[in-house]
């Protein structure tokens, strides 16, 4: 790695470092570049080379608590498989990563702050929805690719209606199709939608409630989506042990 892109990473981890240590005491809305410029021992035009405002940081800030979460799966992939557990490893290493920021995030529980929290879970709860949503697509593909051509017993076109016919059913059978991948994006969109509410009730609380008893209480919740062909715990557990 170029000594310069080195030392753009290193200024950046500083920035959001300043800004993480001034969470734990200063009201995040009070907290200004100047404050992040000297606890990061940096000039504070210098921040306009990385980020373009305070809340640019703070995105970064939750990128990097995420990244972490993502790694703790990872770390714990091998003895959480072995005991048969990936899905509640994944809900329990969220909690825990989380709750290992708790001193910062008690910060976004006031009022004041809790948009700002509500954009930083989502934004990563974005990336989520898309990792099972390829997986729901993933799963219509393999069970569509055959019944697209099974009206007729072959991949041939069956002509003998006319070209209206076979133009009506290609249609019915592309609509079939659709309709079970909308209804697992939206089963995927339910999910992982009450996981991000939980979560930002829980920050919004003041994190009182232990990491391992909000992920049981989750797991519980998503329990009920287990018989639907896209479930987002084994969905996110299967992702992260195969290093998606």
């Amino acid at each position: 790695m170029p000594a310069h892109t080195r030392q753009v990473r290193r200024t950046r981890e500083r920035l959001v470092t300043a800004l993480a240590g001034l969470l734990v005491d200063v009201p995040y809305e009070t907290i200004t570049l100047s404050q992040i410029a000297v606890a990061a021992g940096v000039a504070r035009p210098s921040i306009y080379r990385h980020f373009n405002d305070k809340n640019a940081i703070l995105a970064e800030y939750f990128v990097d608590i995420f990244s972490e979460f993502e790694v703790n799966v990872r770390s714990h992939n091998g003895t959480a498989a072995a005991l048969g557990e990936p899905d509640e490893w994944t809900y329990r290493a969220l909690f825990r990563t989380l709750f290992a920021h708790a001193d910062e995030l008690r910060n976004f529980s006031r009022p004041e702050t809790r948009a700002l929290l509500l954009d930083g879970i989502w934004s990563y709860q974005s990336r989520l929805i898309e990792y099972a949503t390829e997986a729901a697509r993933d799963l219509n593909g393999a069970s569509g690719g055959s019944g697209a051509n099974s009206a007729n017993g072959s991949g041939a076109a069956d002509n003998t209606g006319g070209g209206r016919g076979s133009a009506d059913t290609s249609r019915a059978t592309l609509e079939e199709q659709s309709q079970p991948l909308l209804q697992q994006v939206a089963t995927i969109n339910y999910q992982s939608g009450g996981g991000a509410a939980l979560v930002t009730e829980w920050v919004q609380q003041g994190m009182t409630i232990p990491p391992d008893d909000m992920a049981a209480l989750l797991m519980g919740s998503q329990r009920a989506f287990r018989d639907q062909d896209v479930y987002l715990p084994d969905v996110l557990a299967g992702h992260f042990q195969h290093g998606g």
